[in-house]
């Protein structure tokens, strides 16, 4: 995939997001449109793979901030338990969680991993911990 997103409910209520690499604005819409769905079938978490990832514009995290800030206040309040980011790259990893570190996520677990595996046992022990 080189631009877009994939949506993996299989494994709900872990949800998984993947970016193709390049993730625009449309694609941003859409992830948000599905979390609501995910919110309304109850508490989950999701892994958000950005291994793939290659370019991102402030238009574009404008546009996710955005859409993340109504979601938290309004249908993910309570019901996004967790967010595990995938960042392969050492650099792209030091970016998000200092972005975090500036703008800590509210009313939601987060963390930055370098693999898959670690970010999917993250979600599924936030799940286990709130039940």
């Amino acid at each position: 995939m080189s631009y877009g997103i994939e949506v993996d409910a299989s494994r709900f209520p872990v949800v998984v997001v993947r970016t193709g690499e390049d993730y625009g604005v449309e694609h941003a819409d859409a992830t948000f449109a599905a979390f609501e769905r995910f919110a309304a079938q109850g508490r989950f978490a999701a892994i958000i793979d950005l291994s793939l990832l290659r370019t991102t514009n402030a238009v574009r995290r404008r546009r996710v901030q955005e859409l993340a800030n109504a979601f938290f206040v309004g249908a993910g309040q309570g019901r996004f338990l967790a967010e595990a980011i995938v960042c392969p790259s050492a650099f792209a990893r030091a970016l998000v969680t200092g972005f975090y570190w500036f703008a800590p996520p509210k009313g939601r677990a987060s963390r930055v991993f370098g693999t898959f595996a670690e970010a999917e046992r993250f979600a599924h022990s936030v799940l286990k911990d709130a039940a």
